[in-house]
């Protein structure tokens, strides 16, 4: 009968092989050839051969060019992700041989040129699978390299920026509008503060504190100085109410030429207050000009000045409140007679109190101020030597003024750490009050200085 497919090669012999020697039928057992075999006969086996990955074949093997895949197990020593899972683990398991024609047995398949003569054709495919394994590993390795070499690049120059977010939120597709912000870096929120004040203090001259902490209202404030003959100072304001900042105040008429600070605040206000809108408020800076809630993304006006910029909250108050007030002199007085010091009342109502320790005479005036409204205030101490013939040095009178005024409870450590190293006329917040640091040199005994205690406005 002709075969469907055209002629065929001649049929190899058939019957059982020799001892020692593959069955005869079927795919020739030895090194491929150039010739064509017939296909199996009978039946296809009862479930696929093993094949790793990928959908298993149906029917008998293709008869194309090159070697046709691995069955059955691999051979002792062979590595599993040549031949998919190990039996036990997944995939197919390892299937019987092809039936031969009718009473000849069953002809095992193997590899092309794997024979029971030697191992040479088996070395040769296992070596073969080897290679490839390792190349396409490298190759991975390779391309995971380049992914996270590269990934991270970052040409925004924006302040802030950061790579993109990694967490289950990044596959949502909601991005939301630029103007909202990004979690607590929202527009005009805690959070942004946060990043302003950060970013502030990275810049030369700038030094933020939490000046008034507290909730629901707190209050934050960064100073910038410049120590010199004229010392250069500007200062900046940021009430919040409820985790919401309501107003941002710049006063930079204490330097020289405040267009510089002007501008350096104006780009960290716009890119930390209004999600990245720094070229917007810098130009509104530079031209002196006003922007409003469309052009800040928020419920928010932004003006500017000369020597400052304001931003204020549509809810804002009117005046934004101070801070606590330190203790009255009526309050204070008690305090004041426990450390040593021996007090009167003057002339003009203010307390003069004082007293020597050690080499220093150290002074204290006090002086209450009172408005319509409220009643703060102002406390003045003085260090300096006690006698000419023991000198002061100035290290000693700014630890000794340090230390009297944590024992007064108008500073904390920090405040006393502070003064260890403060310039002439330098300014700082510490324990909810204002410390203001002038040292007058020597003056022909040792050191002589003083710390100013004020309300913070």
């Amino acid at each position: 009968m002709s075969n469907p497919n055209g002629p065929q090669p001649p049929v190899p012999p058939q019957g059982p092989s020799p001892e020692g020697e593959p069955p005869r039928g079927g795919r020739s057992q030895g090194p491929p050839t150039q010739s064509w075999g017939p296909p199996p006969q009978g039946p296809p086996p009862q479930g696929p051969p093993a094949q790793g990955w990928g959908p298993p074949p149906q029917g008998p093997p293709a008869q194309g060019w090159g070697p046709p895949p691995p069955q059955g197990p691999p051979p002792q020593g062979a590595p599993w992700a040549s031949y998919g899972p190990p039996p036990g683990q997944g995939g197919y398991p390892t299937q019987p041989g092809y039936p031969s024609a009718p009473g000849q047995g069953t002809a095992q398949w193997a590899p092309e040129g794997v024979t029971s003569r030697g191992n040479h054709g088996r070395k040769i495919a296992f070596v073969t699978g080897g290679v490839v394994l390792v190349v396409a590993l490298i190759v991975a390795m390779v391309f995971v390299g380049m992914t996270v070499l590269g990934g991270d690049d970052d040409s925004s120059g924006s302040v802030g920026s950061t790579s993109s977010a990694t967490d289950d939120d990044s596959s949502s597709g909601d991005s939301g509008p630029a103007s909202e912000g990004d979690g607590d870096h929202k527009p005009m929120t805690e959070g942004a503060a946060t990043a302003l004040t950060a970013a502030l203090g990275e810049e030369e001259g700038w030094t933020c504190y939490v000046s008034v902490p507290g909730s629901p209202n707190s209050l934050t404030r960064c100073h910038y100085f410049v120590a010199g003959e004229k010392p250069q100072r500007a200062s900046l304001r940021i009430d919040m109410a409820d985790g919401a900042v309501k107003t941002v105040s710049l006063l930079a008429y204490g330097v020289d030429d405040p267009a510089p600070i002007t501008e350096a605040v104006a780009r960290v206000v716009g890119d930390t207050l209004f999600d990245g809108r720094g070229d917007v408020v810098v130009a509104a800076a530079r031209s002196e000009a006003t922007l409003r809630a469309e052009e800040l993304g928020a419920e928010a006006s932004l003006s500017t000045y000369g020597d400052g910029l304001q931003v204020r909250a549509s809810d804002a108050p009117s005046i934004p409140p101070n801070g606590p007030s330190p203790a009255s002199t009526a309050a204070l007085k008690p305090t004041l007679t426990a450390q040593g010091y021996t007090c009167e009342v003057t002339d003009s109502g203010s307390l003069a109190c004082g007293k020597e320790k050690g080499a220093a005479t150290v002074r204290m005036m006090g002086m209450d101020h009172t408005t319509s409204s409220a009643t703060s205030a102002t406390w003045n101490l003085s260090v300096r030597s006690a006698s000419y013939d023991a000198p002061l040095d100035e290290q000693q009178a700014r630890a000794l003024a340090g230390k009297e005024l944590v024992a007064l409870g108008l500073t904390d450590e920090a405040g006393a750490a502070f003064l260890g190293t403060a310039a002439a006329r330098q300014e700082g917040d510490f324990k909810s009050y204002l410390l203001a640091f002038d040292s007058y040199g020597s003056r022909g005994a040792g050191a002589y200085l003083s710390v100013m205690v004020s309300q913070i406005r």
